[in-house]
C-alpha cells in the first residue's frame, strides 16, 4: 500500500512538472513566433521606405515594440566617415554629445558586438537616461560599416534571446539604411550636374511638373526666373 501510494504520487509529481515544461515551452513558441511576425514586419516597412527620414521613425517604432524594456538608439556615419550621429532614439533620450567620434565606440573599434557593464572597459561616447550596461551592436551592410545601433537596460535583462533579437533588428535595419543611402545617391546623381552640384533639367523637368499641378489645383500662376551665367 505504501508503494502504491509512493508510486501514485511520484507520477502525479512527474505529470505536474511535465504539464509546466509544456506550458513554458508553449510560450516560448508563442513569444518566438511573434518576434518573426515583428521582424517580418519591421523588414516589409523598411523596404517601402522612401527616405532615410521614415526609415529612422519604424526603427524607433520597432525598437519600442520589440525591445519594450531598453533604451535604445541608433547612430549612423556622417559623410566624413569618421564621425557618427544619433538619428533616432526610444524609450528615453540620449545623455551625451549627439555627434561622436568613432574611437569612442569599442564595438566600432572591434568590429563586432561590444558590452560595456562595470569593471570591463565602457565606451566613451553618451548613453541612456539611466546608469545602466550598454550593448553596442555594429550595423554592417554589403561588407561595410555604417553604423551602430546601442541598447541599454538592467543587465538581467540580457538574456541570449534578447540579443539575438536585437542583433536580428541590427541586421535588417542595416540593410534597410544601405539601400537608402544608394538610392538617395543614385538619385542625387541623375538629378545633379557632377561640376557643379546644382540641379539639372531631369530635376526641373520634375519639380516643373509637380508645381504646374499644383498652380492648376489652386488656379494659380506661376512665374519662371531665367538667369544666363
Amino acid at each position: 500500500l505504501v508503494m502504491l501510494v509512493m508510486s501514485i504520487l511520484t507520477i502525479f509529481t512527474i505529470n505536474r512538472r511535465v504539464g509546466r515544461e509544456q506550458e513554458h515551452l508553449e510560450e516560448r513558441v508563442r513569444e518566438r513566433t511573434s518576434q518573426i511576425s515583428m521582424l517580418h514586419e519591421l523588414g516589409t516597412m523598411l523596404t517601402a521606405c522612401k527616405s532615410r527620414e521614415e526609415a529612422f521613425e519604424i526603427v524607433g517604432r520597432a525598437g519600442m515594440r520589440m525591445l519594450p524594456g531598453f533604451f535604445g538608439a541608433l547612430s549612423l556615419f556622417r559623410s566624413s566617415r569618421n564621425l557618427l550621429e544619433v538619428t533616432v532614439t526610444w524609450n528615453g533620450e540620449w545623455q551625451g554629445e549627439k555627434i561622436f567620434h568613432s574611437g569612442e565606440c569599442w564595438g566600432l573599434r572591434t568590429g563586432k558586438s561590444h558590452f560595456s557593464e562595470n569593471g570591463i572597459v565602457s565606451c566613451t561616447h553618451g548613453s541612456g537616461p539611466e546608469p545602466n550596461p550598454m550593448l553596442c551592436i555594429p550595423l554592417v551592410a554589403q561588407g561595410e560599416t555604417i553604423g551602430v545601433m546601442h541598447i541599454s537596460g538592467p543587465i538581467e535583462m540580457f538574456t541570449p534571446e534578447n540579443r539575438n533579437l536585437a542583433a536580428a533588428v541590427v541586421e535588417h535595419t542595416g540593410l534597410a539604411m544601405a539601400n537608402l543611402q544608394l538610392q538617395e545617391s543614385l538619385r542625387n546623381q541623375a538629378t545633379r550636374d557632377t561640376l557643379t552640384g546644382l540641379y539639372n533639367r531631369r530635376y526641373l523637368k520634375e519639380f516643373f511638373d509637380s508645381e504646374l499641378s499644383r498652380a492648376a489645383r489652386r488656379n494659380q500662376s506661376i512665374g519662371v526666373l531665367m538667369l544666363d551665367v
